[in-house]
C-alpha cells in the first residue's frame, strides 16, 4: 500500500464503490463529473419545474406541457421538479439542508399523488396552491 492512501473496504453493493467517510455527500462517486452531472441535473430540475409553474400561475398552456401535444404538468409536479433540483443542488455542493429539505417535499408530492391514485381519493393536493387548477388560456 502506497503512503498516505487509505485502504476502503469492500463495498456491499458490487461494482458500487463506498465512499470514505468523510462526510462528503459524493464521497462514493468519483471525480469532478460526479458533482458536474449533478449540478446539470439541478438546473434542469429547476428550470422545468419554475417555468412550469410560472405557466401555470399567467395561464400559459405552452409552458405548462413539457412536451407539446403531451398532457400538462401539473402544478404538485412542478413543484416537486423544484423540490427535486434542491436536493440535487445539495448533492453537488454538500449541503445536507437542501438535500433534506428537496428529499422530503418531493417525497411527499409523490407520496400523496400515488395514494391519490391507488386509493381512489382525491386529497386535493393540486388544488393547495391554485383555487382552480385548470387553465385558461388567452384569447
Amino acid at each position: 500500500m502506497e503512503v498516505g492512501s487509505r485502504e476502503r473496504e469492500a463495498s456491499p453493493t458490487p461494482g458500487v464503490p463506498r465512499g470514505n467517510g468523510d462526510g462528503d455527500l459524493l464521497s462514493g462517486l468519483r471525480g469532478p463529473r460526479a458533482r458536474t452531472i449533478a449540478r446539470w441535473g439541478a438546473v434542469t430540475c429547476a428550470v422545468i419545474g419554475g417555468l412550469v409553474a410560472l405557466g401555470w400561475v399567467l395561464g400559459v398552456v405552452e409552458l405548462v406541457s413539457v412536451v407539446p401535444g403531451y398532457p400538462p404538468l401539473h402544478l404538485n409536479g412542478a413543484l416537486a421538479l423544484l423540490a427535486a433540483g434542491a436536493g440535487l443542488y445539495g448533492i453537488a455542493e454538500d449541503r445536507r439542508g437542501w438535500l433534506l429539505a428537496g428529499a422530503v417535499v418531493t417525497l411527499l408530492v409523490g407520496g400523496l399523488t400515488l395514494v391519490e391514485y391507488v386509493a381512489g381519493v382525491d386529497l386535493a393536493i393540486d388544488r393547495l396552491l391554485l383555487s382552480d387548477p385548470t387553465l385558461r388560456t388567452h384569447g
